[in-house]
């Protein structure tokens, strides 16, 4: 399964909210200089794994979203291990994101999320396409709050990766 960067590490060890070893980090992307905040964890046990989405019960399209669906107003979704699911709209398609190591862009919005949601799928409303992944929540410079994500199709350049 797809995580946030700097969620795990490779050949970290990943548990479950109970404790149980799951996989380990397997492919990553982040420190020193990575584009693409993103990591897989490679599974112990394939059967742990669902399209199910959070508590919804609703099933995760295979499709990445489309750029032309990633607009300002958009709606869209998400589930993250903190806040689980709510709603919220795309702000800005394309945002600047500046560390000390690189610039970074990023869709922001205005879904609820906390410091544990982050590598937490964000889907679009209809159909519940992957757009991308939770990254972090910031403050901009007027003082609106917003969250950011890592948009799937950097991931799936990076990584040179199909859904399946």
């Amino acid at each position: 399964f797809m995580t946030a960067g700097h969620v795990v590490a490779l050949n970290e060890i990943v548990k479950n909210s109970e404790g149980t070893k799951i996989g380990v980090g397997d492919l990553y992307d982040y420190k020193d200089g990575g584009t693409v905040d993103a990591a897989f964890v490679k599974v112990d046990d394939s059967s742990m794994l669902t399209n199910k989405f959070g508590t919804t019960g609703s099933n995760i399209s295979t499709e990445i979203a489309a750029e032309s669906l990633l607009v300002e107003g958009a709606k869209i979704v998400k589930f993250g291990g903190t806040t689980f699911y709510s709603e919220g709209e795309i702000l800005s398609p394309n945002v600047a994101v500046t560390t000390e190591l690189r610039v970074t862009f990023h869709i922001s919005t205005t879904l609820n999320a906390e410091k544990g949601d982050s590598g937490g799928p964000v889907l679009t409303r209809s159909g519940y396409k992957l757009v991308g992944i939770l990254k972090a929540r910031t403050e901009l410079d007027d003082g609106t709050i917003v969250t950011a994500l890592t948009r799937s199709s950097e991931i799936k350049k990076k990584f040179y990766c199909e859904t399946y």
